[in-house]
Formats: C-alpha cells, sequence, structure tokens
C-alpha cells in the first residue's frame, strides 16, 4: 500500500506541477491581451480626436466658403474687385473638396459631383 500511497502522491504533485504552470500561461496570456486592448483603445482615442480635429476644420472651411459666396454674390451693387475674391473662392473650394474627400463625405449638395470651383 505504501508503493500505492507513494505513487498517487507523485501524480497528484505532477498535476498540480502542471495545473500551476497552466495558470502562469493564462495568466500571461490575459496579461498581453490586457496591453493589446489598452494599446488599441489609445489609438482609437488618437483616432478619435484627429476626426474631431478634422470636422472643425472642414467646418471652418465651409464657413469661409459661404462667407465668401455672399461677399462674391450678394455684394454686387458695392462692386468689389470680383476677381480677388474669385482666386480665394477657389482656392478655398479646392481646400474644401480635399477636406472631403479626407473625410470621406459625399460633395456638397448645391453643387454637382463635378463641378468647377473657380466657376460660380
Amino acid at each position: 500500500m505504501a508503493v500505492a500511497e507513494s505513487s498517487t502522491s507523485e501524480r497528484i504533485a505532477e498535476l498540480e506541477a502542471q495545473l500551476a504552470a497552466a495558470r502562469a500561461a493564462h495568466s500571461e496570456v490575459l496579461v498581453t491581451e490586457g496591453r493589446k486592448l489598452a494599446a488599441e483603445r489609445s489609438l482609437r482615442a488618437a483616432v478619435e480626436v484627429e476626426r474631431d480635429q478634422l470636422r472643425l476644420a472642414y467646418q471652418a472651411l465651409q464657413h469661409e466658403l459661404a462667407l465668401m459666396r455672399r461677399r462674391l454674390f450678394a455684394a454686387k451693387a458695392e462692386r468689389l474687385d470680383t476677381a480677388q475674391l474669385e482666386l480665394e473662392l477657389g482656392q478655398k473650394l479646392a481646400a474644401l473638396d480635399a477636406m472631403t474627400r479626407e473625410l470621406g463625405l459625399p460633395p456638397a449638395p448645391d453643387e454637382p459631383a463635378g463641378a468647377d470651383p473657380s466657376k460660380p
């Protein structure tokens, strides 16, 4: 019986060692996954900040464009130098189009997709 008890004790010790090794490996996996999750969350936060900044820049460009259009087309009675305003309007339209493409938004609803930004 002593032989059976010693082999049982050895088997229990072997199984406990395997269990400890499995627990250690599992905890390493959890730590690794936790680090990956933290890195992904950090990256997501950075991308969201960049997206918000791009949206603000896009809205500012839309506002400037609307203001320039008003100056160009609504103030005809003042006889401003429209050539300079048209140049600025063309630049702002190009910047707005670039920002629209960067954000993946559809073109402005008041203009067809292939409209020339330099022609009012």
